[in-house]
């Protein structure tokens, strides 16, 4: 018999909080058929008008992003103490003036990494299961704990078809936040960290800036927070009947081209009328607070190693990237 390469996740925890056991998949079949998710919005058809639609807005996002005009060059991102010093604060860290995230929390730490992540709902709200989930290894003799991280990072392409701040909403932040309502945060806070992918370029970063971009207003967002993960879960509609219905006519499609076409007219309207289009202010995940203030940053995690997050944006570094790494290169010469 081969040995197993997989891990199965799919085991149920007994209780509301116990852990899930990591049992060996082995090499069972693959499934054979996919159902879609009962309730909207449904995964992007790849071969379909929305995607068509969503993909012909990069031709625009790579003129915007490009040598003449970049998104980041207004981005000032945090000095690496600077970024160790917010996420120290949030994780409650005891010891305040230490070089590293793991010397001032003086035990190990847990990093959650997810990408690709907001295309159906149901998927979405399964995979935050997974990362909201703790997990007891196999063929452990002393009680080990896989717990949930200290840091969530996002690694690019938070939504799709193009990650406006609508999408990321209600593909990310609406399913996410009715799980972690449901596991609840264990009365910390957590670290949220992401880096754009090239359909978070595609809105030109700005709806990942309202997810991951620090609070100005940081202060007054544990007050806020309670309220915004209520009202994201009202109007979450549709049964297993109307989703069988949306799935055989595939009216779910033709809704996403047309809300993709009256975003283009609402836009459009608003330049010629000098008027305003009106967005999502802020995305809150609950219990996690957003520590960053730039795509691209450098967090100290431990002696001589750190953690880079890169923004390649469409195709490459930009200058001021480049010239940030280069120094902190020069800095800390040994460091991984």
């Amino acid at each position: 018999m081969s040995e197993p390469t997989i891990l199965d996740t799919a085991a149920r925890p007994t209780a509301r909080h116990a852990p899930v056991p990591l049992a060996w998949r082995g090499d069972g079949a693959a499934p054979t058929r996919f159902h879609r998710g009962a309730h909207p919005p449904y995964a992007i058809r790849w071969f379909g008008s929305t995607a068509l639609l969503g993909h012909l807005r990069r031709v625009a996002a790579s003129i915007v992003a490009s040598q003449a005009v970049d998104t980041r060059d207004w981005m000032r991102p945090e000095r690496p103490h600077e970024l160790l010093g917010h996420a120290g604060r949030v994780l409650k860290a005891p010891v305040a003036e230490a070089g590293s995230l793991v010397e001032r929390l003086g035990r190990p730490l847990w990093i959650d990494f997810v990408a690709d992540t907001g295309d159906d709902r149901d998927v979405s709200a399964a995979v935050a299961r997974l990362v909201f989930s703790e997990y007891a290894p196999p063929e452990s003799h002393d009680g080990e704990i896989l717990p949930r991280g200290d840091i969530l990072l996002f690694g690019g392409d938070t939504a799709y078809p193009v990650a406006t701040g609508r999408e990321i909403l209600r593909r990310v932040v609406q399913p996410w936040n009715e799980v972690l309502q449901e596991v609840g945060t264990g009365g910390r806070r957590r670290v949220l960290l992401g880096i754009p992918g090239n359909h978070d370029w595609y809105d030109g970063l700005d709806g990942f800036a309202r997810l991951f971009r620090r609070d100005a207003l940081v202060g007054m967002l544990a007050e806020w927070e309670a309220g915004r993960a209520h009202r994201a879960q009202k109007g979450v509609a549709g049964d297993r009947s109307r989703a069988a219905l949306v799935r055989q006519l595939h009216l779910d499609e033709l809704a996403g081209s047309v809300d993709l076409i009256r975003s283009a007219y609402q836009s459009l309207r608003a330049i010629v009328r000098g008027g305003t289009v009106h967005r999502v202010a802020r995305l809150t995940l609950r219990g996690y607070m957003p520590i960053q203030e730039a795509s691209h940053w450098a967090l100290p995690l431990a002696p001589g190693l750190e953690l880079w997050g890169v923004d390649r944006q469409l195709r490459r570094l930009d200058f001021r990237q480049r010239s940030f790494f280069i120094e902190r290169r020069a800095d800390r010469p040994g460091a991984r």
